[in-house]
């Protein structure tokens, strides 16, 4: 048996395993309660994703391994409760998965996916995280100011009522050699490493 023949195997079972996870990745997106979202199914989600694109990578399906990369990028941070699962959230990674699809189709000898359809949701994903995040910070930002008003406001009555007491000399911090980096961004790194070497491999 060549290579090609073995190569031609593994293109079957990355199209099965695809299409299977694509089909898990809306029957769980539809199933979510946006007030409150299973955690379970938020990381199932992502795990999709994060399978397609990496199976795409490794068997030279670029254009696939595009779209789910700010795909798993936008689902990794609303299960991460960086993001706010919200409708538009839930609306673009269906047509994400619409694109997909039909990408899926088109390697195997169905019509190719416009590439202007490619490069819009891509935008539009890219886009939404932005502005879900800028609102998300505009919130952060109006709470404290708010805390701060209050805070300000107490501290006046305590000047006039507390007597004045000294000031004390605060210890400065001491410096340490190491820091402290999570599982997850080790794991995050590794998979980025990765994908480089796949990549180079792909272009050498």
């Amino acid at each position: 048996m060549s290579f090609d023949d073995d190569l031609s195997e593994f293109h079957v079972i990355f199209f099965e395993e695809a299409a299977e996870h694509l089909a898990s990745l809306e029957t769980l997106l539809l199933s979510l309660d946006l007030n409150q979202p299973d955690s379970e199914k938020l990381n199932a989600i992502f795990r999709a994703a994060h399978s397609i694109k990496g199976s795409a990578s490794t068997f030279g399906f670029p254009d696939m391994a595009s779209v789910t990369h700010d795909l798993e990028t936008l689902l990794d941070r609303v299960r991460k409760q960086e993001l706010q699962l919200c409708e538009r959230i839930i609306d673009i990674t269906l047509v994400a998965r619409d694109v997909l699809l039909d990408q899926l189709a088109a390697h195997q000898g169905g019509e190719q996916v416009p590439e202007q359809r490619v490069t819009d949701v891509i935008a539009k994903i890219r886009a939404i995280a932005n502005e879900e995040e800028s609102a998300l910070v505009l919130g952060a930002a109006e709470v404290s100011d708010g805390t701060a008003s209050v805070e300000s406001n107490v501290v006046a009555l305590d000047v006039k009522v507390a007597p004045e007491s000294k000031q004390q000399a605060v210890a400065p911090a001491s410096e340490s050699s190491s820091i402290r980096v999570s599982i997850e961004r080790v794991d995050q790194l590794i998979n980025l490493v990765g994908e480089l070497v796949i990549t180079q491999s792909m272009l050498a």
